[in-house]
């Protein structure tokens, strides 16, 4: 199962929403006209405006708001990866330069609070409260979850508690409101709202575990940026806390103090051995799988849909990728 395959049922959708994000980020100023260019060249996966749309059209029809809220889900997607990169001095995103790269840092967080204000223009638009009180959670979750996540690279916390915290609210928050808004944006069974949302939030988990999976076997060509970069910034994420919270306390202090520093490729080999051989992978893709289910069965009881197979194949591909 492919992309191309899931995002079939809302092709015309789908192109609709791009053309309102082009519309919204032309500007006759020219560095935001430049970046904006270079920004939607980058090739991203499109997942949140994908959910907002495969989560409308399961509960009915999908008007032109749902694109607006597609397209604005995405933009502030977009503008989070932005200021995260120049936290993170990350030179790489989806395989090319990241924007504070190529432009200042300045530059960048700027045009990162543009891409935010003009979300919030294309959600005031849709005139609804009750999707505007989603989004409204959804960014506090989301603006916690980064900070949270710095705290714990500062301290090299290493709770598999506070690690399911940070990416509940750094990514699943997204992944949530989008699905959450579905039922409301069809105007159809608005019930279906809470269980549309905890499709999106267990789905959110499945696809982060995965990616910090992928940040130890996956290779920069597949991911589109370093192996290793969760680590090099700190984050420690599920399989090397697994690996941690496994191994001898004395080898588990090597590792801290080896991560503590920069890490160099031995040092970066050395710790990808020692999660393997102290079961990290697998453990966390245990856990990627459990909730990858919990996201399947809840769906399952929905109608017999094109738009129903693509969200079950989602969750498939959340789990099974390799990018």
């Amino acid at each position: 199962m492919e992309m191309k395959d899931i995002i079939f049922p809302i092709r015309e959708e789908l192109e609709g929403t791009k053309r309102v994000l082009k519309e919204t980020l032309a500007s006759e100023v020219a560095l935001v006209s430049e970046m904006a260019q270079y920004i939607v060249a980058l090739k991203g996966k499109f997942l949140r405006p994908i959910l907002v749309l495969l989560s409308t059209k399961v509960c009915g029809n999908v008007p032109d708001e749902a694109m607006r809220a597609a397209a604005g889900l995405e933009l502030i997607h977009v503008a989070t990866l932005i200021h995260d990169d120049v936290v993170d001095e990350s030179e790489m995103r989806r395989g090319e330069l990241s924007v504070h790269s190529i432009w200042s840092s300045r530059a960048s967080i700027l045009m990162g609070d543009y891409l935010l204000s003009h979300a919030f223009s294309l959600f005031v638009g849709i005139r609804s409260q009750l999707i505007l009180d989603i989004l409204a959670r959804a960014t506090v979750r989301l603006s916690s979850g980064e900070i949270h996540q710095i705290q714990q690279s500062e301290g090299l916390e290493t709770a598999e508690e506070i690690y399911f915290k940070v990416i509940a609210d750094k990514t699943a928050s997204l992944f949530a409101a989008g699905c959450e808004m579905g039922p409301i944006l069809a105007e159809g069974d608005t019930h279906l709202r809470r269980t549309m949302a905890e499709f999106g939030e267990n789905l959110g988990l499945a696809f982060q575990i995965t990616d910090d999976i992928l940040d130890f076997e996956g290779t920069e060509k597949e991911t589109g940026k370093p192996s290793g970069s969760d680590l090099r910034g700190k984050h420690l994420t599920l399989p090397l806390i697994r690996a941690l919270e496994t191994a001898s306390q004395s080898e588990a202090r090597k590792i801290k103090a080896l991560i503590e520093k920069e890490i160099d490729t031995r040092g970066w080999e050395h710790v990808r051995s020692f999660i393997r051989t102290h079961g990290g992978l697998e453990y966390a893709a245990s856990k990627a799988k459990e909730y990858a289910q919990r996201a399947a069965a809840l769906v399952k009881g929905l109608d017999d849909s094109p738009a129903k197979s693509a969200l079950m194949n989602l969750v498939s591909l959340s789990v099974h990728r390799r990018r």
